[in-house]
C-alpha cells in the first residue's frame, strides 16, 4: 500500500474528517445547525427584553409560545439521525479500503457509502481491493458530473480529496466539481462538505487570482497583512491605505501560503451563498418573474451600477456604486479582475451561460449586488409585487409602527427583506463558520489544505415564512418579526467576515450577550506525524 495512505498525518486527517463529520450530523446535530435552541433563545429573549415597552400584554404573553412553536418546527425540519442513517460519498482512488473500514467502524451502513472514481485504472484497482471483504460497497466509475446526473440522491457527507489546488488552471476543483455539487443540491439541507486540496506553486497567475479575490474584500485575515497581533480579521486593503492592485499583490506575494489558506476557507461562500441561489432562481422562469423586473429593466440597473461618467443621468440618478463603494462588491471585482487579466479557469467560468437562460454566471453576482444595494437607486430591477412586499415589511417594522426608532443596534433597510426572499426561493447553503475546522498536513512532498465545512440551508427560517404574497402579513406581528430578525442576525454573525452583505445592517444586539459576537474562524491546525 502506498505511503500516501499509510503515513501517520494522512491517517490522522482521515480520522478527523470522518469522526468529526459523523459527530456533527448525529449526536452533535442540534449544535451543528447555524441556529441552536440556546443561542437563538439568547438573541430572541434579549431582543424581546429591549422591545418590552413597545409590546402589548397579549404580545408579551405570546413570546414563549411563539418561540416554542418555532423550535418545534425547527427540530422537525432538521430531525435526528444515527450514523446508520447517513449517506456518504467520497473520491475513491485505488485504495478506498481505509476510508470504508473507518466509516463502517463508526456505524455507517455499507449500502450508504458511495465511492466515485473517474480513472479506469484506479477504479479497477479499487474493485480488486474490495472484492473479498467489502463486496457490497457502491463504486461509481465516472466524474462527479456523471454521478449526479445518474444518481439523483442527497448525501450527508461528501469528501473531495483533490490532487491539485483551488486556483489551478486545469481541472479546477471550484469551477468544476464543487460547483456541480452545489448547483445540483447534492448535499442535504444540513451537511458536511470536506475539501482537501494541495497548496499551489507560487506562480504569477496564482498570485493574481488570490490578489483578485482579496483586493476588495472588506475584511482580511491578519496573516494576509502579515500581522500577528489583535483579532484574527482586520479591515480591507483600502482601509489600510493600499488602493492599487500591485500594492495588494505585494502582500499576497509575501504571505502567499496564508492567502491560499484563507481562499480555501472563504471561496466556497461565493458558490454556495451567492451564485447558487441566484442561478437557481434564474433557471426557474416563474420564480425569476416573481422576483425580477423585465430583463431590460434589471440590465439598465446593472448598467447604472457600473456608471463612471456624470453625463446623461436622466431620471435614474443611482449608480457609481461599483467604483465608489468597492468593498461592497468584492465578488464582482474578483470576477472582473479574472476576466480582465485572462486568469483561467475563472475567466471562462464567470462567462459561462446558465443553461436555459439568457444570463451568464457573472450575472448572478451582478443581480445579488443589486439586491444587497437596492436602496442606492436600483428598485426598478425588481418586480413591482416584490417591491410592494418589501416596502410593506419595512413599514411594519416595530421601529416604525411603535415609534421605537433606535430600538436595536442597526436601523434595518429593505435589502434585508429581499435577501429573505432570495433565501426562500434560491436555497442558499450558508456556511456555519462557528463549526468550521481547518487543517494542513504534508502528504509525501505536497502540503495539503483541509477544510471541513458545515453547510446549512436554514430551511427552518425560509420555510417558516409563507408564500411571497403573504410575507408582510407574517412579518406584521412584532413577535414573529423579532424571531425572524433574530435568526437573520445569527446567520449574519456566523459568516460576517466572509460574507458581510447577506443580512447586513440587521444586528439586534452586539456584545450584549455571550454569543452576540461576530464569529471568527479558527486558525488552521497543522497535523504532523508526531501528533499520533
Amino acid at each position: 500500500m502506498s505511503n500516501t495512505y499509510t503515513q501517520k498525518s494522512k491517517e490522522k486527517s482521515r480520522r478527523e474528517i470522518w469522526d468529526s463529520t459523523i459527530a456533527k450530523l448525529t449526536y452533535n446535530r442540534s449544535r451543528s445547525s447555524i441556529v441552536t435552541h440556546d443561542i437563538l433563545y439568547e438573541f430572541y429573549s434579549k431582543a424581546i427584553e429591549q422591545a418590552n415597552n413597545y409590546l402589548t400584554p397579549d404580545e408579551k404573553e405570546a413570546t414563549n409560545h411563539i418561540f416554542s412553536d418555532f423550535m418545534e418546527f425547527h427540530n422537525y425540519t432538521y430531525g435526528n439521525k444515527q450514523p446508520s442513517d447517513l449517506k456518504v460519498a467520497f473520491f475513491c482512488g485505488p485504495e478506498p479500503i481505509n476510508d470504508i473500514s473507518h466509516l463502517l467502524s463508526k456505524g455507517i451502513r455499507i449500502e450508504n457509502i458511495w465511492a466515485i472514481e473517474k480513472d479506469k485504472g484506479a477504479y479497477n484497482q479499487a474493485i480488486e481491493q474490495l472484492k473479498e471483504e467489502f463486496c457490497l460497497v457502491n463504486i461509481f466509475y465516472g466524474s462527479i458530473k456523471d454521478f449526479v446526473s445518474t444518481y439523483p440522491a442527497k448525501f450527508d457527507i461528501i469528501y473531495l480529496d483533490f490532487m491539485n489546488s483551488l486556483v489551478s488552471k486545469d481541472n479546477n476543483p471550484l469551477t468544476g466539481t464543487i460547483d456541480v455539487l452545489i448547483e445540483n443540491d447534492v448535499l442535504e439541507p444540513l451537511g458536511c462538505l470536506v475539501i482537501n486540496s494541495c497548496y499551489p506553486d507560487k506562480t504569477d497567475d496564482a498570485i493574481d487570482i488570490l490578489t483578485s479575490f482579496f483586493e476588495k474584500q472588506p475584511f482580511l485575515h491578519r496573516s494576509i497583512l502579515g500581522s500577528k497581533n489583535g483579532g484574527k480579521f482586520h479591515e480591507s486593503f483600502e482601509a489600510n491605505g493600499h488602493y492599487e492592485f500591485d500594492q495588494c499583490k505585494a502582500f499576497i506575494n509575501v504571505n502567499f501560503e496564508m492567502a491560499y489558506s484563507q481562499f480555501s476557507s472563504e471561496s466556497l461562500n461565493l458558490f454556495s451563498n451567492l451564485i447558487h441561489p441566484l442561478r437557481r432562481i434564474l433557471r426557474q422562469p416563474k420564480i425569476k418573474q416573481l422576483i425580477f423586473n423585465k430583463e431590460d429593466c434589471y440590465t439598465n440597473a446593472i448598467t447604472r451600477l457600473f456608471r463612471e461618467d456624470l453625463e446623461n443621468l436622466g431620471d435614474k440618478t443611482g449608480g457609481f456604486d461599483f467604483i465608489l463603494c468597492s468593498d461592497q462588491f468584492s465578488d464582482l471585482h474578483f470576477a472582473h479582475n479574472t476576466i480582465k487579466k485572462d486568469l483561467k479557469p475563472f475567466r471562462g467560468y464567470f462567462q459561462t451561460d446558465i443553461k436555459g437562460t439568457n444570463e451568464k454566471i457573472l450575472d448572478t453576482i451582478k443581480l445579488y449586488s443589486l439586491a444587497a444595494n437596492v436602496e442606492e437607486g436600483y428598485y426598478d430591477a425588481f418586480a413591482c409585487d416584490v417591491m410592494n412586499t418589501v416596502k410593506d415589511m419595512q413599514y411594519n417594522l416595530i421601529e416604525n409602527t411603535r415609534s421605537a426608532v433606535g430600538l436595536f443596534c442597526d436601523v434595518p433597510m429593505i435589502h434585508l427583506w429581499l435577501s429573505l426572499i432570495i433565501g426562500k426561493y434560491g436555497h442558499p447553503y450558508h456556511i456555519n463558520y462557528r463549526e468550521h475546522k481547518r487543517h494542513s498536513y504534508t502528504a509525501k512532498q505536497r502540503k495539503m489544505c483541509l477544510d471541513i465545512f458545515t453547510l446549512d440551508q436554514c430551511r427552518s427560517l425560509y420555510d417558516w415564512l409563507p408564500t411571497l404574497e403573504l410575507f408582510a402579513i407574517k412579518f406584521s406581528h412584532p413577535v414573529h418579526q423579532i424571531l425572524i430578525r433574530s435568526y437573520m442576525d445569527l446567520i449574519f454573525k456566523t459568516q460576517h467576515y466572509v460574507n458581510n452583505s447577506h443580512f447586513s445592517c440587521n444586528i439586534l444586539c452586539y456584545n450584549d450577550t455571550p454569543n452576540a459576537v461576530l464569529q471568527e474562524m479558527e486558525d488552521r491546525e497543522n497535523i504532523i506525524d508526531e501528533d499520533l
